[in-house]
């Protein structure tokens, strides 16, 4: 029984370990040309720009959703310099008055992935990271295929390569926090089969591959994003399960159980901080219509789209991370996998892609009959793009599964020239994809732009805030090291929305997106008590969060959020630099430093009684600080007075 399960294959291992070599070699290729694949290049200076042709105009990005180049780039070179410095990356300072990346899960800044880019050139380091983790991925699925389901290493190769480098591969390679628990996946379905799945034997060899299993379990709880994160549970989870009925053996789910909390305890330092901090947590996915990604489609529009999963649709869409390339697989890809299918029902150990498929491509592309899950809350803020990795893998073991039919079907004895020939098939729908997915540019480091160079030269205390536009994009901090009030990520604290609400009721409707906050109301004082003294304002016409440049001659004001523009006139913000892409504003008055001492203090018992206090007297920021003491606690310095009363 488990020569059915698990065949050890050292060609198949060689193959792996010749993977992680290739990928090494393109990494020191990468950094001795100075080149550079990453989202870093879409980031120059003061705004999104490509380096060879400028500020980008919206229909040129690469990506529809701006995550790659202000979320993943500055977190991870945050947690490379870091480690650099001898520290854990748990607090950033930079963004929105500081942060904790622990409550940000989707960065994952304790996976040691991001660790090893300590290791790397920074300005190579973004894109060693796609290089390990495409490698990662590559390996993992000539494992699971060669010796998980015993296929040939010509169909292993087949199968990884359409994993990788078809349109969910091709998606998700610029955001780390997708990439990296996705290269999980095949690992972990390897170790299932190789020691802990239904017949796979016992001793050393088990013990050591469970250990390997608890391990990975571990690993992709903290590897990123919580929707890749689920996307891989649910599609290892639906394996195993198919595994064990299919074998009618369900001891193993003790074991798997067993692995899962082991998981949950390596986890802890990671998982407690971010599950603890629930409460004080605000995301867009629950409290704003944004959030609401979960949307069935009507029959026409699914039949449209179950036709771009083989014909790709021309939707005039360029982004990477468009529905247009992740839903695409190809028609060779679905040929392979159509086979494989009809082989697969022969085969008790394969079987499990006739529930994979099906149900994975009714949740990547929800017809009528998902109406029922817009009625789960937790459904509803989900995108199908995370489990458009469920579908892709599953296409994937099927389409290697069918390579492996045709050739012992018609006797293909120079099996390579077949396996380059499915490949070249595969590959060629996608040609245009790979130019834009792996744009090879020269890897600029940072440079300060006469912008960054004269706020850097300004005293402290010194925080920024900024309008529409990429111009100073929120949390490229990072990069320039200059402190933004603003921050963009899709967990922001209650108390960080609150304070915002505060400056400015329409906030919301003001910012482009609800991850980031955007006002023109900085007249407030909780702003000046903040050290915020400069704003930056671009001269570019702002679309969603996409910018272009501005006309020439056009005004400024006249680019502003919505009918506030009046509000930023020289006389109250007066002009101190103006460059081709920005202008930059002073705050009236003298920003308040960091620390000072309060003359009068009004005591409350948590924030929801700070924010009502607040939003009762605006004014009250002038006269007092406001001091949360939870209920019970005693307070002994002189200057906190009784609750209601100011000193």
């Amino acid at each position: 029984m488990s020569e059915d399960w698990f065949a050890p294959s050292p060609a198949a291992r060689k193959v792996a370990l010749a993977v992680g070599a290739v990928a090494v070699a393109i990494i020191i290729v990468l950094i001795a040309t100075n080149r550079d694949i990453s989202a870093a290049q879409d980031f120059q200076a003061d705004v999104i720009a490509r380096p060879d042709a400028g500020p980008i105009a919206i229909e040129h990005y690469r990506f529809a959703d701006p995550s790659p180049y202000c979320v993943w780039i500055p977190s991870d070179l945050h947690v490379r310099r870091n480690i650099r410095e001898g520290h854990l990356p748990l607090w950033d300072r930079r963004q929105g008055g500081g942060y904790s990346p622990l409550t940000n899960v989707q960065n994952g800044v304790l996976h040691p992935l991001r660790w090893m880019l300590a290791l790397i050139p920074e300005a190579q380091a973004p894109s060693a990271l796609i290089v390990l983790g495409m490698a990662l991925a590559f390996a993992g699925m000539i494992m699971l295929l060669a010796e998980g389901y015993r296929l040939s290493l010509g169909a292993s190769i087949v199968g990884a390569f359409l994993f990788c480098f078809t349109g969910n591969g091709l998606s998700t390679v610029h955001f780390s926090g997708m990439l990296v628990p996705i290269a999980h996946l095949p690992w972990l379905l390897w170790a299932w089969r190789a020691g802990v799945g239904p017949g796979s034997g016992g001793g050393r060899r088990r013990a050591g591959v469970t250990a390997f299993f608890i391990g990975l379990m571990a690993l992709i709880l903290i590897a990123g994003h919580p929707g890749g994160v689920l996307a891989v549970v649910l599609t290892a989870a639906l394996a195993m399960l198919a595994d064990m009925a299919l074998a009618r053996d369900w001891r193993p789910l003790r074991l798997v159980a067993f692995s899962a909390c082991a998981a949950l305890m390596i986890d802890a330092v990671a998982i407690l901080p971010a599950a603890l901090a629930s409460s004080e947590v605000w995301t867009y996915k629950r409290f704003t219509p944004q959030g609401l990604t979960y949307v069935p489609m009507a029959p026409g529009e699914w039949l449209r789209a179950a036709v771009a999963v083989v014909l790709r649709g021309n939707t005039g869409s360029p982004h990477i991370d468009h529905s247009s390339l992740y839903r695409f697989a190809g028609p060779c890809a679905i040929a392979l996998a159509a086979i494989g299918i009809a082989v697969a029902r022969r085969r008790r150990d394969r079987a499990f892609l006739l529930a994979l498929l099906p149900i994975a491509f009714a949740i990547v592309i929800p017809g009528p009959w998902m109406r029922f899950a817009t009625f789960v809350p937790i459904w509803r803020n989900l995108n199908p793009w995370y489990f458009a990795t469920a579908f892709c893998f599953g296409v994937a073991i099927a389409a290697a599964i069918g390579f492996d039919a045709l050739a012992a079907r018609f006797g293909w004895h120079r099996r390579s020239l077949a396996v380059f020939a499915a490949v070249a098939l595969i590959a060629l729908p996608f040609a245009g994809d790979y130019a834009t997915v792996y744009h090879l540019a020269p890897a600029r480091p940072f440079t300060a732009s006469t912008a960054v160079r004269f706020l850097r030269a300004l005293p402290e205390p010194l925080r920024i805030t900024g309008l529409g536009g990429q111009t100073h994009l929120a949390n490229s901090s990072e990069l320039t090291g200059i402190e933004d009030l603003r921050f963009t990520s899709p967990l922001l604290s209650r108390r960080y929305h609150e304070w915002f609400a505060l400056v400015d009721p329409e906030v919301l409707a003001k910012s482009p997106y609800p991850t980031t906050r955007i006002t023109d109301r900085l007249g407030s004082p909780l702003v000046a008590g903040f050290a915020v003294s400069h704003i930056i304002v671009s001269r570019m016409p702002t679309t969603r969060m996409k910018s272009e440049i501005a006309p020439e001659g056009s005004r400024t004001e006249a680019l502003l959020a919505r009918g506030d523009a009046q509000r930023f006139s020289r006389e109250i913000y007066p002009l101190v630099l103006s460059t081709a892409w920005l202008e930059i504003r002073k705050v009236a008055g003298t920003p308040r430093p960091r620390a000072h001492f309060a003359v009068a203090i009004r005591v409350v018992r948590d924030l929801t009684e700070a924010t009502q206090l607040l939003r009762s007297d605006s004014s009250l920021p002038l006269r007092a600080n406001v001091v949360e003491v939870p209920a019970g606690q005693s307070v002994s310095v002189p200057a906190i007075v009784d609750p209601g009363r100011v000193r």
